[in-house]
């Protein structure tokens, strides 16, 4: 196996334990009182800019792994984790959204940005926010 093979079979494992870490995740909302709880991973290799303020940056691809919840009012939240790849960053965002009347998604909780230099990093980096997603629990299931 070539060094980028052996990179792209890691990085598959990784997101495969991502959504065995999801799968857990799932059943701890539904034990908690959430009505329904769907998992969500998304892959985009296309290139993608994100303005921050002042400031933008060219983005190759994004995958969001999470977890769309209804809590037992019937409304839905979307609690992702986003990996961008640029070379030679990687970068996790971590939010939480709430679905609008409108059908647009309102940010309403986020986690401090991650980033990493390597792949090792970014992958030990996702994992811990995957997990991370339970910390909306008890804001999204509040009664």
């Amino acid at each position: 196996m070539t060094a980028d093979s052996a990179s792209v079979a890691t990085f598959l494992a990784a997101v495969q334990d991502c959504r065995e870490r999801l799968r857990r995740l799932h059943g701890r909302y539904l034990a908690a009182g959430a009505s329904r709880v769907d998992p969500v991973l998304s892959l985009s290799g296309r290139p993608f800019t994100v303005h921050e303020g002042e400031s933008s940056t060219e983005y190759d691809g994004c995958l969001t792994l999470g977890l769309v919840v209804r809590n037992a009012e019937g409304r839905e939240f979307d609690l992702e984790v986003d990996l961008l790849w640029t070379d030679p960053t990687w970068r996790i965002d971590t939010s939480a959204r709430a679905d609008e009347d409108d059908g647009g998604h309102r940010p309403v909780r986020e986690l401090p940005q991650r980033n990493a230099a390597d792949l090792p990093s970014c992958l030990e980096q996702l994992r811990a926010a995957v997990d991370d997603l339970a910390v909306f629990e008890d804001w999204v299931l509040a009664k």
